[in-house]
């Protein structure tokens, strides 16, 4: 709102992609809004020319599935038909869109080394 109102641009801090896998991993265990918002909120990271890799907030959800917009990354928290909770992963590359649901955690910890590395594989190259 204060950037669309106001002119005041929202801070769209840079991410070195070789960490986003531990970065995502971190938000997809202990964000707030994502886990109260399941389904509706996302946090997002896009490529862009002049600034690289940049986080750019919560958005909704099918806001971003719907854009066609740059080289992008959305963690989201979404139940499953048999009601199992997950994170899932969109990875929007040349306009076209991924889903990847993460494995089910006992804990909804997903930040050890095998989601850690699950995660890299699925966003490797997406905003470089």
């Amino acid at each position: 709102m204060a950037e669309r109102h106001f002119g005041v641009p929202r801070p769209r801090p840079a991410v070195d992609p070789e960490e986003l896998p531990s970065v995502l991993a971190t938000v997809v265990t202990s964000s707030g809004p994502l886990w109260n918002q399941q389904a509706y909120l996302a946090e997002v990271w896009e490529r862009t020319e002049a600034e690289g890799a940049v986080y750019t907030g919560l958005q909704p959800l099918q806001a971003f599935v719907d854009d066609a917009g740059p080289d992008a990354v959305a963690a989201s928290i979404e139940t499953t038909g048999d009601g199992s909770i997950r994170p899932v992963l969109y990875v929007r590359r040349g306009g076209s869109l991924e889903e990847h649901p993460l494995e089910e955690h006992p804990l909804f910890d997903y930040r050890g080394p095998r989601y850690v590395l699950e995660i890299a594989r699925i966003v490797k190259g997406a905003l470089t």
